[in-house]
């Protein structure tokens, strides 16, 4: 069985994520111009405002994939969490170099700096519809 936060922390997970949440402003953004120029093609032939809405879907249905693309090779060999990776093979006699106090209130202590860009991909796979 595959465990949940094993395969989201994977990159492509990753970049899937920051897919998705750029998808919000660039469809935006294709929508806000639409409206424009569909505004000022008032009189213009159907013809030229089906091809217009035609261009404006095509360019929506490009943006995720070219978006994950992009994002998916600035991330290519680095870790999903953006930190250096940890050797294993560290020598045993090595003491930690800070004593940590086991907290006393879980929600005090709440990592506030972890990434929900994971969960996004859970919530939009597993919605209804």
């Amino acid at each position: 069985m595959i465990d949940i936060e094993y395969m989201l922390a994977h990159p492509m997970i990753e970049a899937l994520g920051w897919g998705l949440i750029h998808f919000i402003w660039q469809g935006t953004l294709v929508a806000l111009l639409l409206a424009g120029v569909m505004r000022m093609l008032r009189g213009a032939s159907t013809n030229a405002r089906y091809a217009t809405a035609c261009a404006a879907l095509l360019l929506t249905l490009m943006a995720p994939p070219v978006t994950i693309a992009i994002i998916g090779s600035a991330t290519q060999g680095k870790p999903a969490n953006g930190l250096p990776p940890v050797s294993a093979a560290q020598p045993e006699s090595q003491a930690p170099a800070v004593e940590l106090e086991p907290a006393g209130n879980p929600a005090q202590t709440a990592n506030v700096t972890a990434s929900p860009r994971p969960w996004v991909i859970f919530e939009c796979s597993s919605a209804p519809g």
